[in-house]
């Protein structure tokens, strides 16, 4: 099972062109970092205009992650979009994001070594991993989507007997599940000798 890891992989950051995209490079200019423009790339079905990220460790990474199960499943929980939702033409600025002291900003050329970065991921290329590495692939769904399918509210009941117990989990999975916070998490999967789909990728009824 992976949590929110490939979001946390360095990204390559490009920009749309008439051209085709134009990676942006970064150096230091004797003061600070400040970005340059490189060569066009060759690339398939890219943004025609604004910036857009590719994550070039995530396709071999999930393959390998695959790999390790001969019978089983691969679970995956991280922010991202498949393909078409994460390249669509108003999203403009890219997905790149800065957490400094639980503050969220788009420079990451400040606070240099110590801030989090994250971009969110292209889901439509974990799932190309999945099959490729033989593989069943499942989903996306979201957290919220997944964590009411397993049964995460009836754990929630299950403890109306101690009041305290019962709003403890009952706060815990409002949070997990808020669609404008953690519930908008993506879950994928792939499996591997199992029939059917896995827990949580049943339709709820």
């Amino acid at each position: 099972m992976a949590n929110e890891l490939f979001d946390a992989f360095p990204v390559r950051v490009f920009e749309g062109s008439p051209r085709g995209p134009v990676e942006v490079f970064v150096r230091w200019d004797g003061d600070q970092f400040v970005e340059e423009r490189g060569p066009i790339a060759t690339m398939d079905d890219a943004p025609a205009e604004g910036r857009f990220e590719v994550n070039p460790a995530a396709y071999p990474a999930m393959v390998s992650l695959c790999g390790l199960v001969e019978r089983g499943a691969v679970l995956v929980f991280d922010y991202g979009y498949p393909q078409e939702e994460l390249w669509a033409p108003w999203r403009r600025q890219g997905t790149l994001l800065c957490f400094y002291r639980h503050t969220a900003h788009e420079n990451p050329y400040i606070h240099v070594g110590e801030q989090d970065l994250t971009s969110h991921v292209n889901l439509s290329e974990l799932l190309a991993a999945v099959e490729d590495a033989g593989m069943q692939p499942w989903g996306p769904v979201s957290q919220q989507e997944f964590l009411y399918s397993v049964g995460l509210g009836g754990l929630v009941e299950a403890a109306r007997g101690d009041l305290q117990e019962y709003f403890t989990r009952r706060r815990a999975l409002e949070q997990l599940t808020d669609g404008a916070g953690l519930g908008r998490i993506r879950v994928i999967a792939g499996t591997r000798g199992i029939d059917g789909p896995p827990p949580g990728f049943e339709p709820l009824p």
